[in-house]
């Protein structure tokens, strides 16, 4: 038998759940690199970009553009892990469940 009291102790619960996760995701950080480390960048679980560092001996780089396109490498890889690492912390939040609106929390 449908139970509607149930249903929102659960809803409450989830809820309870998605929230602690989503702190959890602020204090997390996801550390990658490109060119062998030349360009290593660190975003954070809520999918900022916290820290860029630059191999010295890249710095004096003639050519801006590619410096750049290395900087943007590692900055989308570090994303794409902290995106995958809250898509998985927020299906287990949820239960397994799919909630519609869910991935808008991750910033995707």
């Amino acid at each position: 038998m449908f139970d509607m009291g149930e249903m929102l102790k659960k809803a409450q619960q989830m809820q309870g759940e998605i929230k602690r996760v989503q702190g959890e995701l602020s204090k997390q950080t996801f550390t990658t690199g490109a060119a062998r480390g030349a360009v290593v960048v660190t975003v954070n679980g809520e999918m900022e970009l916290v820290e860029i560092k630059i191999d010295p001996s890249m710095a004096p780089m003639a050519d801006p553009e590619k410096l750049g396109s290395l900087i943007r490498s590692a900055a989308n890889e570090g994303l794409g892990k902290a995106k995958d690492f809250a898509a998985k912390k927020m299906n287990e939040a949820a239960g397994g469940f799919n909630i519609p609106g869910l991935s808008g929390l991750l910033g995707g």
